[in-house]
């Protein structure tokens, strides 16, 4: 993997976090991803987190689909250090995606997964930019 791709640690984030929780849970009724905004159906497993940073109280729900992408970057990336809500507003993600094009096996990897996320909110919301 190019070393180009320390651009996307984000480890010095200001204002420390007091704590985080993340837990897998099983939903008993229809929630949003608050990474692509597509849906978790009743029975979907999915990521919960919560925490407190800069004096703030957040939660955060993840689905199947960005748990797969966020776990695939996470292995491929030096350093990909992963903020919560909004996977697809980050602006580290238009230049992850141009990079993974320059890396075919990446990019067949990020890309792929992507695309599953889109099938998934067919219907539900706008697409993801391939």
């Amino acid at each position: 993997m190019n070393d180009d791709y320390g651009v996307f640690c984000e480890c010095d984030i200001e204002g420390g976090v007091a704590f985080c929780t993340v837990k897998i849970r099983k939903a008993k009724k229809r929630h949003k991803c608050d990474e692509c905004y597509g849906p978790i159906a009743p029975g979907d497993t999915y990521e919960y987190a919560a925490g407190k940073q800069e004096g703030e109280m957040w939660d955060s729900k993840t689905c199947p689909r960005c748990l797969a992408l966020i776990a695939w970057i996470t292995a491929h990336v030096p350093c990909y250090c992963r903020t919560y809500g909004g996977l697809f507003n980050d602006d580290r993600m238009p230049e992850m995606v141009e990079k993974a094009r320059e890396t075919p096996g990446f990019a067949f990897g990020i890309l792929r997964r992507i695309v599953a996320i889109n099938k998934a909110k067919e219907g539900h919301g706008r697409q993801l930019a391939v």
